[in-house]
């Protein structure tokens, strides 16, 4: 909810954010859970894929480092979705839009001439 008073709205910001890293650390547990990602190795090799590291995501999931556009990017593409990237990037400001759709459009062009 927007208010005229600039600390309330940062605050309400920070509590909106905070509420969408919760979600998001809970999206990425279960997903690790997952049978085909069960050992290190195949973290390890999806780490690989989305262009960042097992110890990375890790602290990630330990609220120790934040997910930057890009690797939320690469984790939807690398998750075929299960991963949404407008979940994962908690730290757009949403006073700064992105076009999310444009990007998912750009993706399937690129898988598909692929």
């Amino acid at each position: 909810m927007a208010t005229d008073n600039p600390v309330h709205e940062e605050r309400d910001f920070l509590a909106e954010r905070e509420a969408r890293v919760d979600r998001v650390i809970a999206l990425l547990r279960k997903f690790f859970e997952r049978e085909d990602l069960e050992t290190k190795r195949q973290r390890e090799r999806f780490a690989k894929r989305c262009g960042t590291t097992w110890g990375n995501l890790q602290q990630i999931i330990q609220r120790q480092r934040n997910i930057p556009v890009w690797l939320a990017v690469n984790l939807d593409r690398e998750s075929d979705g299960e991963l949404p990237m407008t979940e994962l990037s908690v730290e757009v400001d949403p006073r700064h839009r992105i076009d999310w759709e444009h990007i998912r459009k750009a993706m399937r062009r690129k898988a598909a001439k692929a």
